[in-house]
């Protein structure tokens, strides 16, 4: 049985899948996209949103109601250099 922190980490990498597409989603698309829970998706971009691996701006979808936030993967959070 898999503890709290490996379905954390393998949820994440999930999210991280479908973002790869470079496309923007708001935490209910990518609920939809993973099979995850709304609740889960939003814990979870919520964490990556405060470690600046994503970054989010509001949708502007009409005047009624809140808008959503649109999130997608922070292109410069990790570089990683391979010198051979």
């Amino acid at each position: 049985m898999k503890d709290t922190a490996q379905l954390r980490v393998e949820n994440k990498k999930k999210i991280r899948t479908v973002m790869r597409e470079g496309k923007e989603f708001t935490k209910q698309e990518l609920s939809r996209h993973t099979g995850l829970s709304t609740a889960t998706c939003n814990t979870l971009i919520n964490e990556m949103a405060a470690d600046g691996e994503v970054t989010g701006h509001k949708l502007q979808l009409g005047e009624v109601g809140r808008s959503s936030l649109a999130y997608q993967l922070n292109e410069s959070y990790e570089f990683t250099l391979c010198v051979v």
